[in-house]
Protein backbone atom coordinates (compact mmCIF):
# COMPACT_ATOMS: atom_id res chain seq x y z
CA UNK A 1 0.00 0.00 0.00
CA UNK A 2 1.03 3.34 -0.97
CA UNK A 3 1.24 6.11 2.15
CA UNK A 4 1.42 10.01 -0.11
CA UNK A 5 1.14 12.57 2.30
CA UNK A 6 -1.73 15.76 2.72
CA UNK A 7 1.20 17.80 0.63
CA UNK A 8 1.99 15.70 -1.99
CA UNK A 9 -2.17 15.32 -2.62
CA UNK A 10 -2.47 19.11 -2.56
CA UNK A 11 0.45 19.44 -5.05
CA UNK A 12 -0.89 16.59 -7.32
CA UNK A 13 -4.75 18.16 -6.79
CA UNK A 14 -3.62 22.15 -7.90
CA UNK A 15 -1.80 20.33 -11.41
CA UNK A 16 -5.18 18.91 -12.13
CA UNK A 17 -7.14 21.95 -11.85
CA UNK A 18 -4.65 23.80 -13.88
CA UNK A 19 -4.60 20.90 -16.55
CA UNK A 20 -8.29 21.24 -16.21
CA UNK A 21 -8.81 24.48 -16.97
CA UNK A 22 -6.27 24.48 -19.75
CA UNK A 23 -8.19 22.14 -21.79
CA UNK A 24 -11.54 24.06 -20.80
CA UNK A 25 -10.01 26.78 -21.95
CA UNK A 26 -8.75 25.15 -25.28
CA UNK A 27 -12.94 23.76 -25.65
Amino acid sequence: TQIISDDTWKLVDGIWENRMQEINEGV
